[in-house]
């Protein structure tokens, strides 16, 4: 037995075997066993299933210097597979990091050509018919496993034992669009497969087993598991695409990951080493045509709702304005406008531009109408159908769409124009990129057979990235999320939001069957919440829009608010999507509250078990000392009861204040517990938690979702207080203040205004200004109170 040991794991091989397995440095701890690498090709019309083991050759320790990840203790070995196949296997045990990292080279050393169908990186357990598996601490009825869908829209979120695997209910409507591998489940309970990665632990938290791939570079990946076993199979596998491997040409795979008692962080930051993750810049927040407007939109609206977003600057301070689906000739005939745009793409942007906006621009480089002047004048630019259905399979358009072939060089020459046009002649410098997982469809015949689906998505997201520039900021939608890692600035993770609760077919909810892909206010804020340990790790994360309209929507107050406190709390960018000219005050007052956007995921307690959390809680540091926003959020069809206990979620102890953001009351603990009757369906509770204290400090405020952030200076004396807020906008709201004594006199801006007694020794201060705001309070320090 060899092995390779780092402060948190122990590696084991068994050279006579090929036999493997991983635990925890410390004893009666997780662990695998018996694992076993394989692959299965084709030589000619044989199949071969081969596993390492049956010629395997010495192993070779050593060390190397990963750039990544640090120093690594590393151990190879390498091994005939048949018909001339070698394969090279390399482990990697960082000697500083709780994970372990291995790959796969598969080398064509015959003179026949193989087809390379998938690669297992680790295949163990009885459900395979291979012995080991991974042992737990949690007992199987305990466990949770988060399920990650292949693309942006595609499912995300915790599952329990007793649940099936989440997805798409449409069949070839829309299933295609969400399957990134070949695995399928089997449907039962407890069966899932999760693209890329999986964490899987118990319910209450505790160990935690995180098992995928850094990367989807050069296959789409997936971890397999029953979850309700009591020794857990487990399967990391790459899809190989049935890819052609000629003689002398070799095949990699990405870095396989898994850590056992690690947190999921760990992963998410390896990840974003491995692809060079773009993350420094901030998204701007602004404004979009689709969630009102749709294909509908046209340049006097366009140029309405930008003078909308002027006027409303001062109290509502947007960044960008997004022109998205509605300005093109026809789907795929990206460089010329409809007669609705009369005026040239660079004359739009410049007008953009002139109102104090970054233009913005949507796109899909990879589709085209079947009956296009691109489909027309290029058939051989067309992506074969794949699996017997259109290879995009969607429903954005009426008419038929294909997915252009990325690996003709023609077409990448087509894609660039398509980029560097709209960034550097029509001066657009932000785009919007979607359906983007076109040409990766599974089952899709690409004109290069020896390339994989991963990639030539990843090659021709390269292109694009390229032909836009360093500077030009591209937002991902419909995209693999491994492929966008490292090219994308930002990515949408959810499905499209919409301005009606349910997942629903053209507004009919019984014929959207509930599937978790499909458009709603629901499935966005599902995977908002489930995603939002990505954001500021691999990009940031676009949650999709907020619409704060109270007019021509289904949603109701209950559900803008949850909206509104998902987007706040994910830490993502903040864009809004309505008729900013028909924004009703309250509408208004909604999309302020998360005006300066933070930008900091909230921790989601229960991210693994639940789908969405119902709790997300965002530690809070400012002028006026510590603090935390917790959202509580009833996801049923009726009004709920919940009870939180804020001393475990936030570690304060005694009895916490917390103020209630959005019906603006102090509210009372119970041994650090909160009892809330009657959440309203789909509705939520925005609290500030602050811990006990006596004197002077915040309690909370209706200006900003956090209560307190706008707080940028806290000066007290004997008798008074001076607070700075600053919020870079008009605001106008008010101020829970607890002072030691009766207020003598309180001035906003130099402005006297009058206190009411909230009681309990706290004051509720108006407050109005614009940019900056000054209050200064003077109160009898030895006075009674009233």
């Amino acid at each position: 037995m060899i092995s390779l040991k780092n402060p948190s794991l122990l590696f084991r091989l068994d050279p006579e075997t090929g036999v493997w397995g991983l635990a925890e440095a410390r004893e009666n701890s997780m662990a695998l066993e018996g694992a076993r690498i394989g692959a299965a090709f084709r030589d000619g019309k044989s199949r071969v299933e081969w596993l390492l083991g049956e010629s395997p050759g010495a192993p070779v320790p050593g060390m190397r210097n990963d750039f990544h990840h640090g120093r690594c203790w590393t151990l190879a070995v390498e091994s005939e597979a048949g018909s001339g196949l070698r394969v090279r296997v390399e482990w990697s045990l960082p000697a500083k990091r709780p994970f372990l990292l291995w790959r796969a080279v598969l080398t064509n050393a015959g003179s026949r050509t193989l087809h390379i169908d998938r690669i297992d990186l680790c295949h163990a357990g009885g459900r395979s018919g291979i012995g080991g598996g991974v042992r737990l601490t949690a007992a199987p009825v305990e466990r949770t496993m988060f399920v990650n869908g292949w693309q942006s829209w595609s499912y995300a979120g915790g599952r329990r034992a007793a649940d099936r695997q989440p997805g798409p209910k449409l069949g070839p409507i829309n299933a295609a669009m969400h399957i990134g591998a070949h695995r399928r489940t089997t449907g039962r309970p407890g069966h899932f497969v999760s693209d890329m990665f999986t964490a899987i632990g118990g319910a209450a938290g505790g160990d935690l087993l995180v098992a995928g791939f850094l990367a989807q570079r050069e296959q789409f990946g997936l971890v397999e598991t029953w979850l309700g076993d009591e020794i857990l199979s487990l399967r990391i596998e790459a899809d190989a695409d049935g890819v052609r491997l000629d003689p002398g040409c070799a095949l990699g795979t990405d870095y396989a990951y898994l850590s056992l008692g690690a947190p999921a962080g760990e992963y998410f930051d390896a990840a974003a080493r491995e692809n060079e993750a773009r993350t420094r810049r901030a998204a701007p927040a602004g404004w979009s045509s689709w969630y009102y407007y749709f294909t509908a939109i046209d340049q006097k609206n366009l140029e309405r709702n930008t003078d909308a977003a002027a006027e409303l600057r001062p109290k509502l301070p947007l960044r960008l304005i997004q022109l998205d689906d509605g300005y093109q000739a026809d789907a795929g005939v990206w460089l010329e406008r409809n007669f609705k745009f009369p005026s040239r793409m660079d004359e739009i942007s410049a007008r953009i531009q002139k109102a104090g906006f970054t233009p913005g621009v949507w796109m899909s480089p990879f589709l085209t109408e079947a009956g296009s002047k691109v489909a027309r004048d290029h058939p051989d630019w067309l992506a074969p159908r794949a699996e017997g259905v259109m290879s995009n399979v969607k429903l954005a358009w009426v008419r038929e769409t294909r997915s252009l072939d990325v690996t003709r060089p023609e077409v990448l020459t087509h894609i660039r124009r398509l980029i560097r046009t709209a960034v550097k002649e029509w001066k657009y410098p932000f785009l919007k990129l979607d359906y983007l997982y076109l040409p990766a469809v599974k089952g899709a015949r690409l004109a290069d057979p020896a390339v994989t689906r991963a990639q030539a998505l990843r090659k021709a997201l390269e292109e694009i990235r390229a032909a836009a520039g360093e500077k030009a900021y591209l937002l991902g939608c419909g995209c693999p999320l491994g492929s966008g890692i490292g090219i994308f600035d930002a990515m949408r993770i959810g499905p499209d939001v919409d301005s009606i609760w349910k997942p629903h077919l053209f507004h009919h909810t019984w014929a959207g069957l509930g599937d978790p892909t499909l458009p709603s206010a629901w499935n966005s804020v599902r995977n908002m919440l489930a995603r939002a340990p990505l954001h500021r790790r691999w990009w940031w994360n676009d949650p999709d829009c907020l619409l704060a309209r109270d007019r021509e929507t289904r949603l109701t107050i209950a559900e803008r608010r949850s909206l509104a406190a998902a987007i706040a709390l994910s830490g993502g960018m903040v864009l809004l999507s309505d008729d900013l000219a028909a924004l009703s005050w309250g509408a208004v007052r909604l999309a302020q509250s998360l005006f300066p956007p933070v930008y900091r995921a909230a921790d989601l307690p229960a991210w693994r078990g639940e789908a969405p959390s119902s709790i997300a809680v965002l530690p809070m540091r400012g002028a006026s000392g510590k603090w935390w926003v917790i959202g509580v959020f009833n996801w049923k069809d009726r009004p709920a009861g919940r009870i939180i206990n804020i001393r475990e979620l936030t570690g304060i102890s005694g009895e916490p204040v917390v103020f209630s953001f959005w019906d603006e009351r102090t509210l009372i603990t119970a041994d650090g517990r909160l009892h809330f009757s009657n959440i309203p369906p789909h509705g939520s509770v925005l609290l500030a938690v602050r811990p006990p204290a006596s004197g002077i400090r915040l309690i909370g405020s209706n200006l900003h979702f956090t209560q307190g952030a706008e707080v940028a200076k806290w000066k007290t004396s004997r008798g008074s207080l001076r607070a700075v807020l600053r919020l870079g906008r008009e605001a106008e709201g008010a101020l829970w203040i607890s002072l030691p004594g009766d207020p003598l006199r309180v001035w906003v801006d130099g402005v006297p205004v009058r206190p009411e007694n909230a009681g309990a020794g706290i004051w509720k201060i108006p407050v109005r200004f614009a940019g900056d705001g000054i209050v200064d309070i003077n109160w009898n320090s030895g006075g009674r109170r009233r």
